[in-house]
């Protein structure tokens, strides 16, 4: 965590005009995006402005600064000099962690050939047996010429584990989509 003594404003928002904004030695290129974090609730201030409290913790590093810096996101497009991609990676993270948190609420259905399967997301995805196990089948919704098809590896012993395997390859999927486009 970099520490300056810097100080803090009143407003919860991103402020360019705080914090290490204001060290004419701090550096203000080079950045480069590591990952989001959800910190669970607005947790601790950004350390850019010190001023928002953040939640979706933005974490960049930088070769100048011995370590990556916590900042939210009207803070890193600047950093990082791009007003685009940093605000769909939130948005994105967001809509996964949506999706992690009400995966097990979903109501899977059952197929003709008895195989139970969701659609979700745009993905067609069935549990099948084999042997003392389960498999998981992922593939475009409603595309049925094999044109993208993933099966996992791994077999799961039990229904229950095979549908927590099929939302870790549906994230897998979503993610291999998003690096395409």
């Amino acid at each position: 965590m970099v520490e300056f003594p810097v100080e803090n404003g009143n407003e919860n928002v991103h402020r360019l005009d705080t914090g290490l904004w204001l060290v004419p030695k701090f550096p203000r290129a080079g950045w480069r995006f590591s990952r989001i974090t959800d910190l669970g609730e607005e947790a601790i201030p950004c350390q850019m402005c010190l001023n928002a409290s953040v939640r979706y913790a933005h974490v960049l590093s930088n070769d100048a600064v011995p370590s990556p810096i916590i900042v939210g996101l009207k803070c890193a497009e600047p950093l990082l000099n791009d007003y685009f991609r940093p605000e769909k990676r939130e948005r994105e993270y967001r809509t996964d962690l949506r999706i992690r948190n009400d995966w097990s609420k979903r109501e899977w259905k059952t197929s003709r050939t008895g195989n139970p399967y969701i659609n979700a997301r745009g993905y067609n995805i069935t549990i099948w047996r084999k042997g003392p196990g389960f498999g998981v089948t992922i593939q475009l919704e409603n595309k049925f010429d094999r044109e993208f098809v993933r099966n996992d590896p791994k077999m799961y012993a039990t229904l229950e584990e095979a549908k927590f395997g099929a939302l870790d390859r549906l994230l897998e999927a979503r993610t291999e989509s998003r690096r395409q486009t």
